[in-house]
């Protein structure tokens, strides 16, 4: 597949998904020497995508504002 394609699948444009093939954050195989096309392989990218997922902890987000103790109201 072109990175049309593989676009249209990630929800991403064109020009992301062949910037995210040259830096290896997607795996690609570049044709040509001087002017590289970019192929992709629709199984890889949901191995890639699927691995990724699974390497990861569950996320965990930091309280906004630290946990103090309460205080009693005297009404």
């Amino acid at each position: 597949m072109d990175e049309h394609v593989v676009a249209g699948y990630l929800g991403l444009t064109p020009r992301r998904v062949v910037e995210m093939a040259r830096k290896n954050q997607l795996p690609a195989h570049p044709i040509g020497d001087k002017r590289k096309t970019w192929r992709f392989r629709l199984s890889k990218i949901e191995a890639h995508f699927s691995a990724r997922a699974r390497r990861q902890d569950p996320a965990t987000i930091d309280p906004a504002v630290p946990i103090t103790q309460e205080r009693k109201c005297v009404a």
